[in-house]
């Protein structure tokens, strides 16, 4: 894996030198696709001495001012060019690599989280607050991908959609579906496909829409796999 990843940044080492691409994989990880882990053990640390106190609160004010300030230099970055405001976001950037890593996403959902999981805040009408809440979602990644985006992450949205199903997923603990065999299949899917993408890719010459199809098939059966053979080890 370190190999598959490797190979193609080779011209980025021999340019920038290989403590940037080191300090890429501690960042980002390997390949960029794994900047969320990294953030969320980051966050985590934070977290949970906080967390422990039942002072969650403030640690939730920076975690949205950070948010707040680097998504100026993604999704709505042609909207504050040249501003004050994304110059600061540029210098998470500059450390992080990418906008949403570092303490960015992790930070300020990881408490957003713990504070609803502690308070268990409950809304008359949430299936209607929550459909609308996706609505708002999709129209906001459209407006993204119709402007020219740099990258469609729809920061705004999921400020509101985020909690909605975090409080409607603790009033429906008792669903019809395992939801712990789901979490794991979302794991592994978010694991392989980086792997998988990189295998396709270098070996075969598909379209986007193609490549996606095909990694998200084999991505999803050997996910459901895993999870499968897991849950026969568990009962011997």
């Amino acid at each position: 894996e370190v190999l598959i990843y490797t190979v193609p940044m080779l011209p980025m080492i021999q340019k920038y030198g290989v403590f940037i691409y080191l300090w890429k994989i501690i960042s980002v990880g390997l390949g960029g696709a794994y900047w969320y882990l990294i953030s969320l053990v980051l966050s985590l640390l934070i977290l949970l001495p906080f967390w422990r106190r039942k002072s969650i609160l403030p640690l939730l004010c920076i975690g949205l001012g950070i948010y707040l300030i680097v998504f100026t230099n993604d999704s709505y970055g042609f909207l504050f060019e040249k501003t004050i405001i994304q110059v600061l976001s540029k210098f998470h950037t500059t450390i992080w690599t990418w906008p949403q890593a570092g303490l960015c996403s992790s930070l300020f959902y990881l408490s957003l989280g713990a504070w609803i999981y502690e308070k268990k805040p409950s809304l008359h009408y949430i299936n209607i607050y929550l459909l609308i809440a996706v609505i708002g979602l999709l129209c906001e990644a459209y407006f993204l991908q119709t402007h020219g985006a740099y990258d469609a992450n729809c920061y705004l949205s999921l400020i509101i959609c985020t909690p909605l199903l975090l409080i409607w997923a603790l009033k429906h603990e008792q669903l019809p579906i395992s939801t712990e065999k789901l979490g794991k299949m979302s794991l592994y899917i978010y694991m392989l496909h980086p792997l998988i993408l990189n295998i396709i890719n270098f070996a075969l010459l598909l379209s986007y829409e193609s490549l996606f199809v095909i990694v998200s098939i084999i991505t999803i059966t050997l996910s459901y796999l895993i999870v499968k053979k897991g849950s026969k080890e568990k009962k011997i």
